[in-house]
């Protein structure tokens, strides 16, 4: 471990939109904080955070000597809302007495040159390829890309949650980012919940939003349901930006009574629903690495991913199953097959060498020990 800190340093989390990761909206982003900052703080209490959250994502009161929330007011809005949250967090993080400023996600970044020129260290987290993400059109997409892609060579660190996106970063940017995997989630184990589901299910557990290809999902069930009826498919989640999107979905699908809109699910409730759930679907090709298929992985349950959003350490487990199409069709055909075999083994047991692999890779101690370095360093 690096050697603790013998005075107060302040350390700046911009990105996040609240603290701890309890609220309906939640990402990857809020996990991994929430994971990260006890675990620091145990590690040297002469750290002290400023978390700066959107407002209206934050409901509860944080008491705490060594954490500071501020809640930045924002706009409503796909668009307005990051953009408000970006320009006014920016600005209080650039006059605050912070040394060393985390952020997530690469839109503070392009604000980079102007914290350095405060004296702060910039070390940038990188999640996902926010540029690419659907909710942009094509101008918006261009002139974030290449903002972005200026921001990252004037920061202090880049990091990343996975092999692919340093690879996809360096081929991008020319920056070279040091991989830092987020831990196994810890679920609870809840035996009911207050939600009525009948039968075996199939379950999405995220974010609503286009990139996640909810849509496909969709058409790939209903034609599962003309190989077999047995199955329903939950879909949990909310939309945090806009209610159109999911809006079309329960439109396109209110005529099937298979198809349940669960909403935003608690600690508990994700809990019950991982481990119940037949198969969990992620038909996203924008992650860096799912939350929810490490949720799955954790109890040995079964995933159906895109190749492209698994991590090369995690890639060979026996219960993860790649699509083979983005057919809906032909998704609905290999899910069919997929089911038919999980039928006869609900859940895996990890041989030692599977359980060695991930241990190694997805540790929160590991992770957090990387991060302390980097950040005090």
């Amino acid at each position: 471990m690096a050697k603790k800190s013998k005075t107060k340093q302040l350390i700046s989390i911009v990105g996040t939109r609240a603290f701890p990761d309890e609220f309906s909206g939640t990402s990857g982003i809020e996990t991994i904080i929430s994971e990260a900052v006890p675990r620091l703080l145990a590690m040297d209490n002469k750290l002290h955070f400023k978390i700066y959250v959107r407002s209206p994502y934050q409901k509860i009161q944080l008491l705490s000597k060594n954490i500071k929330l501020v809640k930045v007011p924002t706009l409503t809005g796909k668009v307005l809302e990051p953009i408000a949250y970006v320009f006014l967090s920016a600005i209080l993080v650039l006059f605050d007495n912070s040394k060393v400023v985390w952020i997530h996600g690469t839109g503070m970044s392009i604000f980079s040159f102007l914290f350095r020129l405060r004296g702060k260290k910039v070390v940038l987290q990188i999640h996902g390829l926010d540029w690419q993400r659907d909710k942009w059109n094509w101008i918006e997409k261009k002139a974030f890309s290449i903002l972005s892609t200026f921001a990252i060579q004037h920061i202090d660190k880049l990091v990343v949650v996975s092999e692919k996106l340093a690879i996809d970063i360096k081929g991008l940017c020319k920056k070279k980012a040091i991989v830092v995997r987020p831990g196994l989630p810890k679920l609870e184990n809840t035996s009911q919940i207050d939600k009525k589901i009948d039968g075996p299910f199939l379950l999405y557990l995220g974010r609503i939003s286009p990139e996640k290809n909810i849509h496909l999902l969709i058409d790939s069930f209903e034609d599962l349901q003309r190989l077999t009826k047995r199955y329903q498919l939950i879909i949990a989640g909310s939309n945090s930006i806009s209610e159109s999107y999911i809006n079309r979905l329960k439109e396109k699908s209110m005529k099937n009574k298979n198809i349940v809109w669960f909403g935003h699910a608690n600690r508990q409730q994700k809990g019950w629903l991982h481990r119940n759930a037949s198969l969990t679907l992620s038909f996203s090709n924008l992650e860096g690495l799912s939350m929810s298929l490490l949720e799955s992985i954790s109890i040995g349950k079964y995933s159906l991913v895109d190749k492209t959003t698994v991590d090369a350490s995690i890639a060979s487990l026996p219960n993860i199953f790649y699509m083979e199409s983005r057919n809906p069709k032909l998704l609905g055909q290999q899910l069919y097959r997929i089911l038919k075999n999980v039928q006869q083994n609900p859940k895996i047991s990890y041989t030692g060498q599977e359980k060695a692999l991930l241990k190694h890779y997805c540790s929160w101690e590991k992770m957090s020990n990387q991060l302390y370095k980097l950040l005090t360093a």
